[in-house]
């Protein structure tokens, strides 16, 4: 069987003249050269090889194509281990390994940011957040003014925002009501009339409203601010970790990368949890493993003129690495 031609490489725009390519740019093509010679040995001894490698070498193509257009700045250092993980599992031959022994990853290509342009440039239809409609506005203004703090308060809190899970302003109102409850709580503890506050009643109420509406930028940085008041209240910390409110901040960052607010936001939550765990050597563990440092390294090109972003980065950085 022979193997299928790969997906067109990236072309440079018509007229521009030749540049130099970048770091990211060559070891892209030296990724791609290594797997269109792996396909090409596969002809002989591995045809199940070929499908995932034009898959990947697909995938790899349109990354390529956002470094040349701009809209990624550079590579993570955990997606160039996956890429090279990949790559070097037939680096002697399909012969050398069983089929069953082969490691597809192919959820890789989600610690890249999203394209918010896409790859088609103008053919890609912006995220624009839907309209409210009467209804909906009225259970925004009782949400806005949400005072009931007991489980059964909370609990019809949640059935609200879902009843209404799909305006993003109501879960956006939802999210900025929870903190500011637990800004009224903070250095209380809870009491009957307040149990609804606990963490992890409230990492489950984030999640859910967050995840209605993943590229919404606003709600994604109002759900940061969330979880960061989760964090900062009594007995908070541990149980937002044990509930992944660190992954969510850092997937979060990593999907809007480009938007400066958002990953303001969401470094200070970062930086919120470190100083508030930094005694911690469980907590500072799971902060570290949740991928903090990398992430904060890898915002940073995107928003060198960002001073405020750059200092937070620069001084949670050294606790994280301990």
């Amino acid at each position: 069987m022979a193997p299928k031609s790969a997906a067109a490489k990236p072309r440079a725009a018509a007229g521009a003249g030749p540049s130099k390519a970048g770091p990211d740019e060559k070891w892209l093509n030296g990724q791609l050269k290594q797997l269109e010679a792996q396909r090409a040995a596969s002809s002989s001894d591995g045809d199940w090889v070929l499908e995932p490698h034009q898959w990947h070498e697909a995938r790899l193509n349109e990354v390529l194509a956002r470094l040349l257009k701009g809209s990624l700045v550079s590579l993570p250092a955990e997606f160039r281990e996956g890429v090279e993980f990949y790559v070097s599992q037939l680096a002697d031959g399909p012969s050398a390994l069983a089929p069953d022994a082969f490691y597809d990853d192919r959820e890789l290509y989600a610690l890249l940011p999203q394209d918010t342009a896409g790859v088609g440039g103008e053919n890609e239809v912006a995220y624009q957040r839907p309209a409210d409609d009467e209804e909906a506005l009225k259970a925004i203004e009782k949400i806005r003014a949400w005072s009931e703090t007991s489980p059964h308060g909370i609990s019809n809190l949640a059935k609200l925002l879902k009843a209404h899970q799909g305006s993003a302003l109501a879960q956006e109102a939802g999210l900025v009501r929870i903190g500011g409850l637990l800004g009224e709580q903070r250095g209380k503890a809870l009491e009957v009339a307040t149990q609804g506050l606990a963490p992890r009643a409230l990492m489950a109420l984030i999640e859910a409203s967050v995840l209605r509406f993943p590229r919404d930028p606003l709600l994604q940085r109002v759900g940061c601010n969330a979880i960061r008041a989760v964090a900062l209240s009594e007995g908070g910390l541990g149980i937002c970790l044990e509930a992944g409110g660190a992954k969510k901040v850092v997937a979060v960052m990593r999907a809007f990368i480009t938007n400066a607010e958002v990953c303001r936001t969401a470094a200070a939550t970062l930086a919120a949890m470190a100083n508030k765990g930094k005694d911690s050597s469980v907590e500072m563990s799971r902060i570290r493993e949740a991928g903090a440092e990398a992430i904060l390294m890898d915002v940073l090109p995107y928003h060198s003129n960002d001073l405020q972003l750059d200092k937070i980065a620069r001084t949670i950085i050294p606790f994280l690495r301990g």
